[in-house]
C-alpha cells in the first residue's frame, strides 16, 4: 500500500512524514510525501485550478487533477508494488488539496482519505470555485465515486482561530476551521441523502487537538492504517 502525505501551506513535507513515522514503522506500505513548491505550485490546494479568491490563473497554468496518480503509477512500477490501491492524508491546506483531488482525479484507485483541520471546503452548490462548483461540470457517477469513497473528515477540538477573514465565502462556511468542518460534512451528508447516493464518509472531532498535524496524525492513525 502506498499512503500519501500532503503538507499545508508550511510545506515543510519532511515534518508531515516524521509525525507518520512512530505510527507506520511496523506497517506494510511506503510513505510519500510530495513538495509543492510555492514557485511552481502556488495554488496546489486549489489543483491549480484557480487562485484562492477564485481568480483564473494564466492561460496554460497547468492543472494537477492527476499528481498523485501519476507518482503511483511511477511508485508502483519501480518497487513492482501488486496492490492497485493508494490512501491520502492531508492536513490544512493538505485537506483542501485532498478534497478537491477527490472531486477532481476521477480515479477509482484511491481506497481512503483522510481531510484533517481544512481552511474550508468545496461544496456541491453553485458558489465560484473553489469554494463550489460554478461553470464545472461533474457527472453523476464522479459523484458518486466521491461519496462511496472511504473518506474521514477530522477537525481539531481546539482548532478555533478566526481565518481568511478577507474571504467571504470562506467566513459564509463558519467562523473558524471547527465550525467549517461541521458545517460541510451536515451539507454533504443533506446532499447525499437528497439524491439518494451512497455515502461513506465519517466525521470526528479530535478532542484537545488545535490547528496541529502531529497531533491530527495520532487521531486519524487507526482510521488510515487500521488494516495494514
Amino acid at each position: 500500500m502506498v499512503l500519501f502525505i500532503i503538507h499545508g501551506a508550511s510545506r515543510t513535507a519532511e515534518g508531515y512524514l516524521e509525525d507518520f513515522l512512530p505510527h507506520i514503522q511496523e506497517k506494510n506500505l511506503i510513505a510519500v510525501a510530495p513538495k509543492f513548491s510555492i514557485e511552481s505550485y502556488p495554488h496546489y490546494a486549489f489543483l491549480n485550478r484557480s487562485a484562492i479568491d477564485g481568480k483564473k490563473l494564466p492561460a496554460g497554468t497547468p492543472n494537477i487533477d492527476n499528481a498523485l496518480g501519476d507518482i503511483f503509477e511511477i511508485i508502483s512500477s519501480k518497487y513492482n508494488i501488486r496492490n492497485d490501491k493508494y490512501r491520502i492524508y492531508g492536513h490544512s491546506g493538505g485537506a483542501q488539496f485532498v478534497q478537491r483531488y477527490l472531486l477532481f482525479s476521477n480515479d477509482s484507485r484511491i481506497d481512503k482519505a483522510v481531510l484533517a483541520n481544512a481552511g474550508f471546503y468545496t461544496f456541491m452548490n453553485q458558489n465560484l470555485y473553489p469554494f463550489g462548483l460554478r461553470d464545472i461540470e461533474l457527472d453523476d457517477e464522479e459523484i458518486k465515486r466521491v461519496l462511496r469513497t472511504k473518506v474521514a473528515l477530522y477537525v481539531g477540538e481546539n482548532d478555533t482561530e478566526r481565518n481568511f477573514r478577507s474571504l467571504k465565502d470562506a467566513r459564509a462556511q463558519g467562523k473558524n476551521r471547527l465550525v467549517r468542518g461541521e458545517t460541510f460534512f451536515l451539507n454533504l451528508v443533506s446532499y447525499a441523502e437528497e439524491l439518494k447516493m451512497p455515502f461513506r464518509w465519517q466525521y470526528q472531532i479530535i478532542k484537545n487537538v488545535g490547528h496541529d498535524n502531529a497531533g491530527m496524525v495520532s487521531g486519524a492513525a487507526y482510521f488510515i492504517l487500521e488494516d495494514l
